[in-house]
């Protein structure tokens, strides 16, 4: 059984929340969670231990985690109507996001996130994963998004993106004159949604090209 008073008296005291609380812009779920009608942001920027202090439902509208030294998104909702926003934390692992996120998801430069395993399943806007300097992987990346915003590295294998149900238009961070990137970018996209059964003609042209490594799964 949940103490209700005591979830509510933290989210007053870790979120901005005194107008979710006055129009009672929330509801407790069966199994204890809490449903949040209206955006949600940090009051502190920082959560005991590094995690939240309860779990959430469901959030209609955008749950901001930025710069909050998580070391978990355990806790954080299954759902988000807005964007979900989770940059500048101090993630290894994606897991605990939520299912789905209606609008945007940014998990832009954490300590030492490797993969994106635990990332959503869809994502109805930009998935931004960039600045991620220890990132080896895009195992875990959503099966739907509507573009991918990662940081190009000549070792960062790219072939999985492919597998996207919708189309994937990949963004570097890299400086203009980065003629590899612009390359590698080019390539990928013009295989973005086709799935599987462009990963071959897609490996093929990247090694043709040079790019050995980004054309590995």
């Amino acid at each position: 059984m949940v103490d209700q008073n005591k979830i509510l008296k933290d989210l007053e005291t870790y979120f901005v929340a005194h107008s979710i609380l006055q129009d009672k812009n929330y509801r407790f779920t069966e199994d204890g969670k809490l449903d949040v009608y209206k955006d949600l942001r940090p009051r502190l920027y920082e959560f005991p231990d590094g995690r939240l202090p309860f779990a959430f439902g469901k959030v209609t509208g955008t749950f901001n985690v930025r710069d909050s030294r998580l070391v978990s998104l355990e806790g954080c909702p299954y759902e988000v109507t807005g964007n979900f926003l989770a940059a500048n934390n101090l993630l290894s692992s994606l897991e605990g996001s939520p299912a789905i996120v209606g609008g945007f998801f940014e998990c832009r430069k954490q300590l030492s996130l490797k993969s994106l395993v635990g990332a959503p399943r869809i994502v109805g806007g930009i998935f931004n994963c960039s600045d991620n300097l220890s990132l080896v992987s895009l195992e875990g990346l959503p099966q739907e998004l509507k573009a991918l915003l990662v940081t190009y590295t000549e070792h960062l294998p790219l072939l999985r993106a492919l597998t996207a149900t919708k189309g994937v238009q990949f963004w570097w961070r890299s400086e203009p004159q980065d003629r590899a990137a612009q390359q590698v970018r080019e390539i990928i996209n013009k295989y973005a949604g086709q799935g599987k059964r462009a990963m071959f003609n897609c490996q093929k042209e990247l090694e043709d090209a040079g790019f050995e490594e980004n054309a590995r799964w």
